[in-house]
């Protein structure tokens, strides 16, 4: 059952930078001390997802087409070897993260009510990089 699901308009202005993206949703992760995120399988996600998952020391499986939450483990199927088979994960510990392939569930039925919450900002605004300064010339030297 879902408890409540959290949303941030635009968390990193000036396109996708997957630090930033990592950083905002660890942050989130903190806050809300979810057991298990979910995302859409995309560029996107297949980018700051395994991010997230080292900055969380969480589990993580990709492109999954089924999910089952289990009293100790989120156990996922998803395609292997190319898509020449499909395999079982059991992620054990909190929280687990997947990222869910497209089309792979039908949509939803109003089983029972969560709540829908905006967040604030959490976008950092100390995880860039800037370029200070370019140097021309032969750096190497021989």
């Amino acid at each position: 059952m879902v408890a409540a699901m959290l949303y941030q308009m635009n968390p990193v202005a000036g396109g996708h930078d997957g630090d930033r993206y990592a950083v905002c949703a660890q942050r989130v992760l903190e806050a809300a001390g979810a057991s298990i995120v979910l995302a859409p399988h995309t560029m996107q996600t297949r980018d700051w997802m395994p991010r997230l998952a080292t900055r969380a020391s969480a589990a993580l499986q990709m492109n999954c087409t089924a999910l089952v939450a289990e009293a100790d483990a989120l156990v996922v199927t998803r395609p292997i070897y190319g898509g020449g088979a499909v395999a079982e994960f059991a992620l054990r510990g909190s929280p687990a993260l997947a990222t869910v392939s497209a089309g792979a569930f039908a949509p939803a039925t109003a089983s029972s009510a969560c709540t829908v919450e905006e967040i604030d900002d959490v976008a950092p605004h100390d995880v860039c990089i800037e370029l200070i300064e370019e140097v021309s010339g032969d750096t190497v030297k021989g």
